[in-house]
């Protein structure tokens, strides 16, 4: 069992590994440099899949 699976399953996650997978490749973050006040920013993309890409990402913050 990898680990990530593991993961999931001790979280009592209703994810797979291969939707994991599949939701992973579904983020996205754009970083910029706010030209206002200088101040480097982080946005993440938001996608029909948001929902289960907010899980997994909780999922695996949780755990690392």
């Amino acid at each position: 069992m990898l680990e990530l699976e593991r993961i999931l399953k001790t979280a009592g996650s209703k994810i797979s590994l291969d939707r994991a997978r599949f939701l992973a490749e579904k983020i996205y973050q754009i970083d910029y440099v706010n030209p206002y006040d200088n101040k480097r920013k982080s946005v993440l993309l938001h996608t029909k899949e948001q929902p289960e890409v907010a899980e997994l990402l909780d999922i695996i913050s949780a755990n690392c």
